[in-house]
């Protein structure tokens, strides 16, 4: 499996996340297919992790954040964002955003 395939496939993954309104379905995902943990690049996301092969890397960062104000409970936002690096430069970036479920 080349780079660019990864990240489609990590992109899929991330969508159903988002679908099924489950990080679970993520870190699966990074798990199986060797991401490891990484510094993020913006001080915004908790967590990064990458895969690369050669010069080419796909990276993905992730944060949450409660969306509750006072007098209303609501559900956390997560968001991911994922970019395909090739040779230092950036190809392609997708950002997914989701509640959890109630």
């Amino acid at each position: 499996m080349n780079i660019t395939e990864i990240y489609d496939l990590c992109v899929q993954f991330v969508e159903d996340a988002e679908r099924k309104q489950d990080t679970d379905v993520v870190r699966e995902f990074l798990t199986k297919h060797s991401f490891r943990e990484c510094p993020t690049e913006d001080e915004k996301f908790d967590q990064g992790h990458d895969r690369e092969i050669g010069p080419d890397r796909v990276f993905v960062q992730y944060r949450s954040y409660d969306t509750s104000q006072a007098f209303s409970i609501r559900p956390d936002m997560n968001i991911y964002l994922l970019k395909l690096v090739r040779n230092g430069v950036v190809i392609s970036r997708q950002e997914v955003r989701f509640l959890d479920q109630y």
